[in-house]
């Protein structure tokens, strides 16, 4: 026995199980220590293309500065949220990072089965188990799961599918509604049959507006809104209703009101008299017809009634011909200007289609460009209190298409973040943080059959076949040594 703990085999085996100890305990240590460090600090790399699961400069430089508390609730387990899906854990990662940014935001999980009693503490809102609440004191913003994504239907299918992430938009632009302590109205004109403007309203939601609605028929416009907006009525208005604009517009004589107004190509000069004679008043008038590129380079292929509009002004598209994007108009009527000052209203036309467009009606045989043709445009009346500037004004967009989903969901497009710019700077929206959607896809590796079976062998064969081949001349030289 006491040659055997002198012996060379008893001094190996005790050195290698001292090693041994020393090397697991190393990696208790090096775990508890990276556990520690990841739970404060992002010691991941994001090598998605987009940077799906990270948070753009803008989000970090508004959360380095925030001085209040926000709290954000997930309404389910960590471990059933995260079951849901790829979509799910993608939005985890982006809201583990807000916490990382700013030690005012902390991340709670809330399973409403388990505690039920939570949802009466928000008797208002709608709660399911997938909502997430981002709250700051007694302000509240309710985010759905659908509201993270933007999701494209197949026109010939009907399958629904997830194209983009709006996880950073929502989120941040969430965070920022309940640390302000201003925010922008915004009004839905209603009581006349007029169209949806879902996809703009939803835009503007997440950009950090509120927005409600007011049914003209029986309503004042609140002086509380900002902005209102008329999205192509089917029924003129009355006298009476025309006034409520007029008043909302004048403020009291404070104006500051911006009003945003829509036709549409299924209606005709004539239609709404009284609408139209309105516009005029503010030297604007919409004319029979739709517009249509003759250039097919300014057109959607097989579409020239989806045209290409140019910037007419620079004040409120500097971000845009900065970041070279293209604005798309679609199904327009021909809209002019009556003029361009008279008494204390002036014009401008903000976006309009180009020297090759022309106007098909239904007596129209020949084509004949007759561009530029306005497609956006702004009537302004100013007034002075003493030397301070007072300003409210008209906007009248010829097609309802400005607001569709399909043009302001499209990143590739100037549509939402132009509309974004505009009204911020008329509504003097000052705390403002846009962030693009970032698209969601697989990259496909390009390979040929042949390369495909020979990447297989390898993998598959060649590889673990020369990893057993090691361990066996590795295990041989040991046992003889």
């Amino acid at each position: 026995m006491k040659g055997f703990f002198k012996s060379r085999r008893f001094r190996q085996g005790t050195m290698a199980t001292a090693i041994s100890v020393v090397v697991v305990a190393l990696i208790v240590v090096v775990n508890f220590v990276a556990t520690a460090l990841t739970d404060r600090y992002s010691l991941t790399l994001d090598l998605t293309p987009t940077k799906l699961f990270s948070i753009t400069d803008e989000t970090k430089e508004y959360l380095s500065g925030l001085d209040k508390d926000v709290t954000i609730y997930l309404l389910d387990t960590e471990e059933s949220f995260s079951s849901r899906g790829e979509y799910y854990l993608q939005s985890i990662e982006v809201l583990k990072k807000y916490a990382l940014e700013s030690s005012h935001i902390s991340i709670e999980y809330v399973d409403l089965v388990a505690n039920p009693a939570f949802a009466q503490n928000y008797p208002t809102l709608q709660l399911s188990s997938s909502s997430i609440l981002i709250t700051c004191g007694d302000k509240v913003r309710d985010v759905t799961p659908s509201q993270l994504y933007d999701i494209q239907s197949d026109q010939y299918t009907g399958q629904q599918s997830i194209t983009a992430s709006k996880a950073e938009q929502v989120l941040t632009s969430a965070v920022l509604a309940v640390t302000s302590d201003k925010a922008i109205n915004v009004a839905t004109i209603t009581g006349h049959n007029e169209e949806s403007v879902a996809s703009l309203t939803t835009l503007l939601s997440t950009n950090n507006y509120l927005i409600g609605q007011q049914n003209i028929l029986t309503e004042e416009i609140d002086p509380s809104y900002t902005i209102a907006i008329i999205a192509a009525p089917q029924r003129d208005y009355d006298a009476e209703e025309l006034k409520k604009l007029d008043r909302f517009l004048k403020n009291d004589g404070q104006y500051g009101k911006t009003l945003l107004y829509m036709a549409s190509s299924q209606q005709k000069k004539g239609d709404l008299p009284n609408l139209d004679a309105f516009l005029a008043d503010w030297g604007i008038e919409i004319g029979d017809g739709m517009v249509l590129e003759t250039d097919s380079t300014r057109y959607i292929p097989q579409a020239p009634y989806m045209a290409m509009v140019d910037y007419a002004e620079d004040t409120y598209s500097e971000a845009s011909q900065a970041a070279q994007m293209y604005f798309l108009g679609a199904y327009a009527r021909p809209m002019s200007l009556l003029f361009e000052s008279k008494s204390s209203t002036t014009t401008t036309t903000l976006l309009q289609f180009g020297a090759t467009a022309a106007v098909a009606d239904e007596t129209t045989e020949t084509l004949e460009p007759s561009g530029p043709i306005p497609y956006l445009v702004m009537s302004r009346s100013l007034t002075y209190d003493g030397t301070t500037p007072l300003q409210s004004q008209v906007i009248a967009c010829s097609s309802t298409a400005l607001v569709e989903q399909q043009f302001l969901s499209n990143a590739n497009l100037a549509n939402s973040e132009y509309l974004l710019d505009l009204l911020a700077n008329l509504s003097g929206k000052e705390e403002d943080i846009r962030i693009q959607s970032k698209s969601i896809g697989s990259q496909q590796l390009n390979v040929t059959a042949g390369q495909a079976v020979g990447l297989g062998v390898v993998l598959a064969v060649i590889f673990p076949l020369a990893v057993l081949i090691f361990g066996i001349v590795i295990w041989a030289r040991r046992r003889h040594r």
